[in-house]
């Protein structure tokens, strides 16, 4: 089967997989049922509670909730052949140093992106990074030489090749915080133990495996005896590599947010039900849960924010969400020019608006709204969104370079955007939509007591404003799972 043709058939599937309305219900039912037990102030919702954890969050889990973490997927080949595995296990040849698509061979222009970008983390993933050891060790020394303390410093592993040794230079490099996947070997701690005499802050992240629970939930009560600092917890997701295995396993799949990726509803059960274990045994292990919604949410508006920051004009806005939005009035010439006239005679600066060639679209700054008054004219909102890219996806991510950044003499990264979205405002949404823009929204990573889920946006705009709140209601699509579980692949 051809890439093409493996990615028809999976596409062909998501569409296919969904719950049936009761089927919906009762998982709605079900999961607010768990949310609501947890009540201990031990938990928190960050994030616009899209992030519930107990305890303490890494201070990793931290940047890249306030968008300043890059991923640096030092390596493509594994140790570990994991069946839940999102990734192409099929390479043979190892892959160059990347991070959002950006290959970086050396460590030093690495370094110069994180500086330019301003990012506070580093996280390296893999494959199994500890495959390419001295590599990753570069990358690891230069960066905690360079910045210091002012950036946290992380890696992931799933502990195959960790011995003494690499532990040690890990740790004269300057490594904040090591990560374990226990589920890739068999949740043996041994490696973990190993680890807590070289690295400040031990990790275990390992995805929620449903019918793997009660091993987890044992599991737990040794990572507590020997003094792991933090368990962090993800939902399992089917994507174009693993989805038959996920099928094998009978999961029920939900509607995908981003990444082309399709969370399983078990493992948030799984996770949740971790987190009020973790209560009810008054434990002191920390336990986080990084689901779908929130990588869905808070990751790619993170990307977004980066691109969005340099391609914006000084009319343009960045809404909570992380999109690029242009206001102007479209009408008859006369119209326009009669707006712009009564612009001028009150006072308003001309950098406060534009005029396009043809003198029948005026953008402008939001401020103007509420001094314009009825004009007749129609209000147009343009919400685009931006990403800093080689010059090798612009054309796979549909992008229009709008600045290059450069990040040595020898180097340089693009800023591209597209518009995704364009909506007339009639008379009647005019006053609603004054106020949304007006509004100046901080995104709230701080904990907040409330458990919800939220209900079906109603204003048709707001998406590309705000981050969603809370967990995604779950919706029916009319076709149960349980009568696709016995067909063969499309």
């Amino acid at each position: 089967m051809t890439e093409m043709e493996h990615l028809m058939s999976y596409l062909g599937w998501m569409s296919r997989v969904g719950l049936t309305e009761q089927e919906a219900k009762q998982a709605n039912e079900e999961r607010e049922l768990l949310l609501g037990s947890l009540t201990d102030p031990r938990i928190h919702r960050a994030f616009k509670q899209n992030k519930i954890y107990y305890g303490r969050l890494s201070p990793g889990c931290l940047t890249c909730g306030q968008g300043t973490w890059s991923c640096l997927f030092v390596n493509g080949l594994c140790t570990a052949d994991c069946f839940f595995c999102p990734q192409d296990r099929s390479m043979t040849t190892e892959r160059s140093p990347t991070a959002e698509e950006i290959v970086f061979d050396d460590p030093d222009t690495y370094l110069d992106y994180l500086h330019k970008l301003g990012f506070k983390g580093v996280g390296f993933s893999g494959g199994e990074t500890l495959l390419v050891f001295e590599v990753l060790l570069s990358f690891v020394q230069e960066i905690k030489q360079r910045f210091g303390r002012e950036m946290y410093v992380w890696i992931y592993t799933n502990g195959d090749l960790v011995d003494t040794e690499k532990l040690a230079g890990l740790q004269r490099a300057g490594l904040d915080e090591i990560r374990f996947n226990i589920s890739a070997r068999e949740y043996g701690l041994e490696a973990v133990e190993l680890a807590r005499d070289y690295i400040p802050a031990v990790t275990v992240e390992s995805p929620a495996i449903p019918e793997d629970y009660e091993r987890l939930e044992t599991c737990v009560l040794g990572m507590n005896r020997i003094g792991v600092d933090y368990l962090n917890v993800h939902q399992l997701v089917a994507t174009k590599h693993n989805y038959r295995n996920l099928i094998n396993r009978e999961y029920t799949f939900l509607p995908s947010m981003a990444f082309h990726e399709t969370p399983v509803f078990e493992s948030e059960i799984a996770a949740l039900k971790l987190i009020k274990y973790a209560s009810d045994n008054d434990l002191d292990l920390s336990i986080n849960y990084c689901s779908h919604a929130y990588k869905a949410r808070f990751q790619k508006l993170a990307r977004r924010r980066r691109g969005a920051v340099p391609a914006k004009t000084d009319l343009e806005r960045l809404t909570e969400a992380g999109y690029i939005r242009r206001l102007s009035l479209k009408g008859p010439f006369a119209g326009i020019q009669q707006i712009v006239r009564s612009l001028r005679e009150n006072g308003m600066q001309e950098n406060l608006w534009s005029l396009d060639d043809a003198g029948t679209e005026l953008s402008l700054d939001p401020s103007l709204l509420n001094r314009l008054g009825p004009t007749g004219q129609n209000l147009t909102a343009r919400y685009s969104e931006a990403h800093v890219v080689s010059q090798k996806y612009l054309h796979a991510r549909k992008l229009e370079v709008v600045k290059a950044i450069r990040l040595n003499p020898d180097r340089e990264v693009l800023v591209g955007r597209r518009q995704v979205t364009q909506q007339e405002l009639g008379v009647a949404d005019r006053e609603r939509y004054e106020q949304l823009f007006e509004e100046q929204i901080k995104i709230d990573d701080t904990p907040d007591d409330k458990a919800s889920v939220t209900s079906e946006q109603t204003i048709h705009l707001e998406p590309w404003e705000r981050i969603e709140t809370g967990f995604q209601v779950i919706q029916d699509s009319g076709v149960s799972f349980q009568k696709l579980a016995g067909q063969d692949d499309p």
